[in-house]
């Protein structure tokens, strides 16, 4: 579990380090791993090249602009509002699915679906988004972790202005973030951003940050800067 927050860096900082710890974070299919990252190969994302004022800078950028992505809307339009970059195929999207269910009613969040983990993962993202009710097409896919091509299998073939979408979130999430899931919420120092699976004390942590927002000077403490960590055994 790892946050993202424009406060003083506390966690590894620098590429070699960063890539250090991408090398030995398992991916998606082991569910016990913080997060789904960028291979080794490839530079860190923007979000980990800046530090302190520059990062905070990010995230205002990254909250508007996220705003324009196709995404998958659910709950209320008035609740509080967060952007939530899953790959529908990966078993960390389902468990931060499930973990987000309970808050439905109060939360009002932007699934933005992008293609990473498998090849098959643009496919069945374009027909989510695609689809005349893609609140049930991504619900039934946090179902269907690990038999997603049944999703492909009954569904028509996807025309590539179906996969435009993708292809733009999945382009902005590599360049700026590069890490799944990722959620994004709003804080009074800026949006913040966590990194990996929100169990229910995180995600209540989170929540009363984000609810404190507009009042007066803060008491909860402001949650560490990225801390990434290495899979569990």
């Amino acid at each position: 579990m790892s946050v993202v927050a424009p406060a003083q860096d506390r966690g590894l900082s620098g590429r070699r380090q960063f890539l250090r710890w991408l090398s030995g974070a398992a991916f998606c299919a082991a569910a016990t791993s913080p997060a789904v990252a960028l291979g080794t190969g490839e530079a860190p994302s923007e979000i980990f090249r800046r530090r302190g004022a520059a990062r905070a800078a990010l995230l205002r950028r990254y909250w508007q602009e996220s705003s324009g992505l196709a995404s998958v809307r659910t709950g209320p339009p008035t609740g509080l509002r967060m952007m939530q970059f899953i790959d529908p195929l990966c078993p960390l999207f389902s468990r931060q699915w499930w973990a987000l269910w309970p808050h439905r009613d109060r939360l009002c969040v932007h699934w933005i679906p992008v293609a990473f983990v498998r090849p098959e993962s643009l496919g069945v993202a374009a027909h989510i988004l695609a689809s005349p009710h893609p609140v049930t097409a991504l619900e039934k896919a946090a179902l269907a972790v690990g038999t997603q091509s049944s999703l492909l299998a009954a569904a028509p073939p996807i025309p590539e202005r179906d996969r435009v979408p993708v292809r733009g979130n999945t382009r902005f999430w590599r360049e700026r973030l590069g890490v799944l899931p990722v959620l994004l919420y709003p804080h009074r120092q800026g949006p913040h951003a966590f990194v990996g699976v929100a169990e229910p004390q995180i995600l209540a942590t989170i929540l009363r940050l984000a609810n404190d927002r507009r009042q007066g000077p803060a008491t909860a403490p402001v949650l560490p800067d990225f801390q990434p960590r290495h899979a569990s055994p």
